[in-house]
C-alpha cells in the first residue's frame, strides 16, 4: 500500500477508479468561514479599543469634575461659607456655658447639669433655657475665657411659653450675638447650631445643616383666642441638644438667626428636625424681661373670636363671639357680633394674625382696631393694660 501511494501518480486505483495526485495532498480552504473569523476578530478588536477609549475618558472626565468640585469648594472656603472653623471663632465668643458649680465651671467640667447661653447685650445680659436653671440655687456664668473666672449671675426673668430666661452678670464690654435684619430665609440655606457647656474656647459643641422650613408659626394659648401666643420658629436638619441648647442658630456668616430651643424641639417631636426661636421673637421677649424686670408680661385684648371671609361682600377679619368682662376690648367697647378687619393699620383674617400684631406692643400702648357693626364701620382704640 505504501508503495502504491508512492509511485502512483495517475491511473486507475485498485477499484478501477480514476486516481488524483496524491503525492501532493492539497487541502482546499474554506474562503468564506475564514473571512467571517477574520471578521469577527476584527469586530472584537474594534470593540475593546471603542471599551478602553470609553472607560479612559470616563475616567478624565471623572477626575476633571472631582478636580472642578474641589476647586469650587476651595473656593466656597475661601470666602468662609464652608469654614466652620472660622464660624466658631466668629460667632463662638458671645456664647457662655451656665452652671450651679463654680468649681466644675473654673475646670471646665460639665457635671450634665450645664447649659449654653448667648450674650445678648455687651453689660451682661444673657439668654438661656428656663427649664434647665430654674432650680439652681445658685447661678454661675463663665464666659470663652481661659483668664477670666465664673461670674454669679443674677435671674432677672423668665417666659415659660418659650422656655426664655434672662441672667445678668457683673461685666461690661463683653461680645453680645450678632443679628441683623431678617432676610427671607430659604429652604436648603445652610446654617450651624452651636453650643458651649464645657468652657471651651471658642466653641464647645457645633453642628451643620440646612433649614428645611424658614418660618413655622406656634401657637400657644386657647383657640380662637386672642390672648393665645404666635410664635416664629425655624425649622432646621442641625442637631440641638443638651450641648448647644439655648445656644445660637446662625447662617455661614456668623449671624445669628435663631436660639436653639430644645423645648420646642421636644414639644413638636418630629423626626430628623429640629426648632430655634427666631432671633427678632426671643429678642422681644428678652427685652419685655428686662424692661418689666420679671415675668415676661404679654400685653391682652381679651376677645373669643372666628375666621370671616365672605367673597361676596368682600369681608375679611374676625367674628367677635365672646368679649371677657374687665378686659382691654371690654374697656375699649368691643362687643360680640362685632367684626375686626384692622389693627395698627394692617388687615387681620384670623385670630392668629390678630395674637401676632398684639405680641409686637407692650403694657400701655395704644392699638388701633376699625371694626364693622351691623351696616357701620367704627374706629376703636384700645388701651393695653
Amino acid at each position: 500500500m505504501g508503495n502504491f501511494f508512492k509511485n502512483s501518480k495517475k491511473g486507475k486505483d485498485l477499484h478501477g477508479v480514476n486516481e488524483k495526485n496524491y503525492d501532493n495532498i492539497v487541502i482546499k480552504k474554506d474562503k468564506k468561514r475564514f473571512w467571517i473569523r477574520n471578521l469577527l476578530k476584527l469586530s472584537g478588536f474594534i470593540t475593546l479599543v471603542i471599551l478602553v477609549s470609553f472607560l479612559a475618558f470616563r475616567h478624565y472626565t471623572k477626575d476633571l469634575n472631582i478636580k472642578e468640585q474641589k476647586a469650587s469648594l476651595l473656593n466656597e472656603i475661601k470666602d468662609g461659607r464652608y469654614d466652620i472653623t472660622n464660624l466658631a471663632n466668629k460667632s463662638g465668643s458671645s456664647l457662655v456655658t451656665i452652671g450651679d458649680d463654680k468649681n466644675n465651671l473654673s475646670i471646665k467640667k460639665d457635671d450634665g447639669k450645664n447649659v449654653s447661653g448667648s450674650i445678648i447685650r455687651t453689660d451682661g445680659y444673657i439668654i438661656t433655657s428656663y427649664s434647665a436653671i430654674k432650680e439652681f440655687s445658685k447661678i454661675y456664668v463663665k464666659i470663652s475665657s481661659n483668664d477670666i473666672s465664673p461670674f454669679e449671675a443674677v435671674l432677672v426673668g423668665f417666659d415659660e411659653d418659650t422656655d426664655i430666661a434672662v441672667l445678668k452678670i457683673g461685666a461690661n464690654g463683653l461680645k453680645s450675638i450678632s443679628t441683623s435684619e431678617l432676610e427671607v430665609l430659604e429652604i436648603g440655606e445652610k446654617v450651624a447650631t452651636l453650643g458651649n457647656t464645657i468652657c471651651e474656647e471658642p466653641v464647645g459643641f457645633v453642628s451643620n445643616g440646612i433649614v428645611s422650613a424658614p418660618i413655622k408659626k406656634k401657637t400657644i394659648g386657647e383657640a380662637g383666642h386672642s390672648d393665645s401666643k404666635v410664635f416664629d420658629l425655624i425649622e432646621t436638619t442641625s442637631l440641638i441638644n443638651a450641648d448647644n441648647n439655648s445656644g445660637i442658630l446662625c447662617d455661614y456668616n456668623g449671624i445669628v438667626i435663631g436660639i436653639n430651643s430644645l423645648y420646642f424641639t421636644n414639644k413638636i417631636s418630629k423626626p430628623g428636625v429640629y426648632y430655634a426661636l427666631e432671633i427678632n421673637d426671643a429678642l422681644r421677649i428678652a427685652d419685655s424681661i428686662i424692661r418689666d424686670g420679671g415675668i415676661s408680661a404679654s400685653v391682652t385684648l381679651g376677645v373669643t373670636g372666628s375666621t370671616v371671609a365672605d367673597e361676596k361682600s368682600n369681608v375679611y377679619g374676625i367674628y367677635v363671639e365672646d368679649v371677657d368682662k374687665g378686659s382691654n376690648a371690654f374697656n375699649a367697647g368691643i362687643k360680640p357680633t362685632d367684626i375686626i378687619v384692622e389693627a395698627d393699620n394692617q388687615k387681620v383674617k384670623n385670630i392668629e394674625s390678630l395674637a401676632d400684631l398684639l405680641k409686637k406692643h407692650s403694657v400701655g400702648d395704644i392699638i388701633k382696631l376699625k371694626v364693622i357693626r351691623g351696616d357701620t364701620v367704627k374706629d376703636i382704640s384700645v388701651t393695653l393694660k
